[in-house]
């Protein structure tokens, strides 16, 4: 048995429910205590007392931190990526342990999480899974070797982060890059920990596009998919949504039926052929802005030579 692990989730009213399936489902797997603290904005507040109270009876421990988030007034926000995302860069101010573990509202843990926890992350800030389409696709200039990880799983160095000014900093980022934050918090938290990250086994955030697999049957789904020990779905359509095939998001609803929570039920995705369009050609335009990107840099690399 090892010691309590410190589980975190930031979220606002719209993903209390699904906050809860995710929590649920670390429960559920873990062998260790579980010390669940879930950071909220005020508006949030109400609903979430009323579904912690069903979570306390299957003898979870949880605590609502009510932050404000007027500190990232103005910031952007992307699709259906909120300002509420932001509030992870107050984790280290809110949360008093020396190390955490970070998990999105839209996924499942579907192993026991303490192998995660006990990863030794030594001088790092932050440990978490590459991600190569972040990579890929950001603007946020990066130095040579560092590797982009993806913020949805992350284990959280918070006694490196209180020491080095870890909000003032990333506060700083933002300011100095707004033209190239791509992914919100993601990249600012990139940038702020270049060279100081541990990379995790992919495994323990597998990011599973719906989007991008409507057509996979049951038989065909990627061997990466059943293995996962957390399941991350990434992207505009979630295993609640109403146009999710079914095989792909059972394993979501397992654990939200489980749970019994009320008024959880699929929701509608507006104007999907619209957004798929919309998509492709913003994923023409990034591809675009990306190559003219290497070109110039690679201009630029000549003419330094000469």
């Amino acid at each position: 048995m090892t010691q309590e692990i410190p589980l975190v989730f930031c979220f606002d009213g719209n993903f209390t429910n699904y906050a809860a399936v995710a929590t649920f489902s670390a429960f559920t797997n873990s062998k260790s205590k579980l010390k669940v603290h879930w950071i909220i904005p005020s508006e949030a507040e109400n609903a979430t007392i009323l579904v912690k109270e069903l979570l306390i009876k299957w003898g979870l421990d949880i605590t609502i931190h009510v932050a404000s988030d007027q500190h990232f007034n103005g910031w952007k926000e992307q699709g259906h990526i909120k300002k509420a995302t932001y509030i992870r860069l107050l984790i280290p101010e809110i949360i008093s342990a020396p190390k955490v573990i970070y998990l999105d509202c839209d996924l499942i843990v579907q192993a026991d999480i303490v192998e995660l926890f006990e990863l030794e992350i030594g001088a790092s800030v932050v440990a978490g899974a590459h991600d190569a389409i972040g990579e890929k696709y950001t603007l946020m200039p990066q130095i040579s070797g560092d590797k982009y990880i993806n913020s949805g799983v992350m284990v959280l160095n918070l006694e490196s982060l209180r020491k080095n000014r870890f909000l003032e900093t990333c506060t700083e980022i933002y300011n100095k890059f707004l033209a190239e934050v791509t992914f919100s918090d993601q990249c600012i938290i990139n940038k702020y920990s270049e060279g100081q990250k541990t990379l995790i086994d992919p495994c323990w955030n597998y990011y599973f596009f719906i989007y991008d697999n409507l057509e996979v049957s049951p038989s065909n789904e990627p061997a990466e998919f059943q293995k996962a020990k957390i399941l991350h779905f990434t992207g505009h359509i979630k295993p609640w949504s109403v146009n999710c095939p079914a095989h792909l998001g059972d394993r979501w609803w397992e654990y939200a039926n489980r749970l019994n929570l009320p008024n959880l039920e699929r929701k509608p995705y507006d104007n999907f052929m619209g957004k798929k369009i919309k998509r492709g050609i913003r994923r023409r335009i990034m591809d675009s802005v990306y190559k003219r990107i290497l070109k110039i840099g690679q201009v630029a690399k000549r003419l330094y030579r000469e």
